[in-house]
């Protein structure tokens, strides 16, 4: 604002937060990006307008304003359009854009004031999660139990079904666009992987394509934080066989990943984001009974000196492969192995040396 008199130099300079802004893309021309506000009733145009890009500044060159004619201050006031960046930034985060104005007398004595305002800006901000939700053996033990599915596996063995869920949550403040996941799925461990649903958390179908296992699948968008329909959060349900050649006691971990985007279309991606579930193959279990005590003269279960005890070895083997397979039968002292009885293997396992 110009009170009645002259006011001569005068400059605003406007500071744009970085990397909100950048300041080189605003159109110079005036009329374009820098209009006269409603506010404004100078009517005035300005003298030069240039930028400062190391700086990330705008200046607009007033030059010399009198008002010595009018009882009514003169206004200048402009409206700037710029861009928000398209590359990725945090969300939720606050950002000040500071404007400086100077101007001088006819005496040469220079003058400045400052003014500010502030904006929170919106990103997309997507977290991924993959655990397994289930699996066809009833000998498996899954952990933890928790929401959205995180746990890994143990005691599962060779041909078992794992049922997988990867969930995707958009805990920021604006849509992720062009979202891409990929499951890394290890080979070595697991096939006939295919995938079952794509919802939101409510159970409503989310249209995707390309291929999860391969390169990518593609889903178009995840709404912003918050969403009514719980369309912020997508829950992609897989299914995948370990495979028969697994030894065990192996472990395996199979990782999911996401990327996404600001806006459709835009190739400045956000940094991936990925997770993991662990796979614990299961081990031999072997269980030893005394099966009989002959002739048995106690008749409750205790051994005289002389008598002979037969006792039964069950070795349970998890699907799969297990090398180096070597039992041994370690008997207190005062006992003596007098003979071994048979040797039993079930069908479906082959011994090899």
């Amino acid at each position: 604002t110009v009170p009645s008199g002259d006011a001569k130099d005068i400059i605003f300079e406007d500071l744009f937060p970085l990397p909100i802004h950048q300041v080189e893309t605003i159109d110079l021309t005036f009329g374009n990006d820098i209009t006269l506000s409603p506010l404004d009733n100078a009517g005035l145009t300005p003298q030069s307008i240039y930028i400062h890009e190391p700086t990330n500044k705008l200046f607009i060159d007033w030059g010399d304003v009198s008002s010595a004619t009018s009882a009514t201050p003169k206004v200048i006031s402009v409206d700037i359009d710029v861009a928000v960046d398209s590359e990725p930034f945090a969300t939720g985060l606050t950002h000040s854009n500071f404007a400086r104005f100077y101007s001088s007398n006819s005496a040469l004595e220079s003058a400045a004031s400052v003014a500010n305002t502030a904006i929170v800006v919106a990103a997309p901000e997507l977290h991924i999660y993959k655990g397994i939700s289930s699996t066809n053996n009833p000998e498996a033990v899954l952990s933890p139990i928790a929401n959205p599915v995180i746990a890994d596996a143990q005691k599962v063995d060779a041909f078992d079904w794992l049922y997988y869920d990867i969930t995707i949550e958009n805990e920021g403040g604006s849509i992720a666009y062009d979202v891409i996941v990929n499951d890394f799925t290890p080979s070595s461990y697991l096939e006939n992987c295919q995938v079952n649903t794509v919802e939101t958390a409510n159970g409503s179908p989310v249209p995707s394509s390309g291929n999860l296992f391969t390169t990518g699948m593609v889903i178009d968008e995840i709404s912003a934080a918050g969403a009514g329909d719980n369309s912020d959060e997508i829950v992609i349900s897989t299914q995948c066989q370990v495979k028969e050649t697994v030894e065990v006691l192996s472990e395996f971990i199979n990782t999911a990943q996401t990327t996404w985007a600001s806006t459709a279309g835009n190739p400045a991606r956000f940094d991936p984001v990925s997770t993991n579930s662990e796979v614990k193959i299961a081990s031999p279990k072997a269980e030893k009974t005394a099966i009989d005590i002959s002739p048995g003269y106690a008749q409750n279960g205790k051994v005289h000196i002389g008598e002979v005890v037969t006792y039964e070895i069950d070795l349970t083997i998890p699907e799969g492969i297990t090398r180096n397979l070597e039992i041994s039968d370690v008997l207190p002292v005062g006992m003596a192995i007098e003979d071994i009885l048979a040797i039993e293997i079930d069908g479906g396992i082959t011994l090899s040396t």
